[in-house]
């Protein structure tokens, strides 16, 4: 092939005859090869043009039809998804609310029963937490003195209550001493031996157990650790 373009090459270059007629094939095919391109541009709007418009045109609308119908269809769908579930969701609040599960299917009284133990415990762990906050003294915490007649030299100590002052007794007093008690140690010397006292407000009257504790106490909010008299802790308790 490439022989013969060089032959061809050869020939044009030395025969001028040869050249014109190489010339003129050539033009001849590039006319033919782009007749129907020059037809098509300098023609005017014939039938086929009219015809293949107005298929394209209606191709183009029934793809946009399509497409409006899916996304009508979609909204449909998804309206009716949400309808649903609200109609669901309003049985089942229903039934929580209620506690009869006698109208639901079972997977709607699963989530019902579900819904109502996590409200409850929700509502206890609030309430829980209502009722902490509501013990807790919002300025300063209630604390008393206590201090031990027999032992002048043994310093005062003070007992702070995690509580409302309104809440406490003084069986919570007895409870918080048995607890220094404990916490001293059986063998240590700085234990309290509250099997051989009594507690005593500043004008020497027994703290009673059932009664409020600060209603029993003075301005100072001390009170006295005296040798054994009635009651007696133990009997207190009692």
């Amino acid at each position: 092939m490439l022989a013969r373009n060089k032959a061809l090459y050869r020939l044009v270059r030395s025969d001028f005859g040869a050249a014109v007629i190489f010339a003129a094939l050539a033009l001849a095919l590039m006319l033919v090869e782009s007749l129907p391109l020059t037809i098509k541009l300098f023609s005017k709007r014939g039938e086929y043009d009219v015809t293949a418009e107005l298929v394209e045109n209606e191709n183009t609308l029934s793809a946009s039809e399509s497409s409006k119908a899916r996304n009508a269809n979609v909204t449909q769908t998804a309206a009716a998804s949400g309808q649903l579930k609200t109609e669901i969701l309003n049985r089942v609040l229903k039934a929580t609310t209620s506690g009869d599960y006698s109208g639901l299917i079972e997977d709607e009284k699963m989530l019902a029963r579900q819904m109502r133990a996590e409200a409850l415990r929700d509502l206890s762990q609030t309430l829980a937490g209502a009722r902490a906050s509501e013990d807790r003294l919002p300025g300063e915490p209630a604390s008393v003195t206590v201090i031990n007649r027999e032992e002048e030299s043994e310093a005062p100590f003070t007992i702070v209550f995690q509580a409302r002052r309104e809440s406490l007794t003084g069986k919570d007093l007895i409870f918080a001493l048995k607890g220094l008690n404990r916490q001293s140690g059986a063998t240590s010397e700085s234990g309290i031996p509250l099997g051989e006292y009594k507690i005593t407000n500043e004008s020497d009257e027994s703290i009673q157990p059932d009664m409020p504790l600060f209603a029993q106490l003075g301005s100072g909010n001390r009170v006295f650790l005296s040798p054994l008299f009635e009651p007696t802790v133990s009997e207190m308790e009692n």
